[in-house]
């Protein structure tokens, strides 16, 4: 799983396609606040595409999820 953040606005790579937005922020929470996660979906199948955006209304919050190396949602391990 990859991460960059941007004004408190993190792009997460690597997410697999059963994980569900509520998934996501409740792994992220952890770190601070979720204000809102996007999973962008395929326009002709509507899966989703394998990463997200997860949004904290503070951006110290985002820069602790980007300092920790280890992420696992659900029990899957970062790649």
């Amino acid at each position: 799983m990859k991460l960059l953040e941007i004004n408190g606005r993190l792009f997460v790579a690597g997410i697999a396609p059963w994980h569900h937005d509520a998934d996501i922020g409740r792994h992220f929470c952890r770190y601070g606040e979720v204000s809102d996660v996007c999973q962008p979906k395929d326009r002709f199948t509507g899966c989703p595409r394998g990463f997200a955006f997860v949004q904290f209304p503070r951006p110290i919050d985002a820069g602790r999820a980007l300092a920790d190396p280890h992420h696992v949602i659900n029990g899957q391990h970062d790649r």
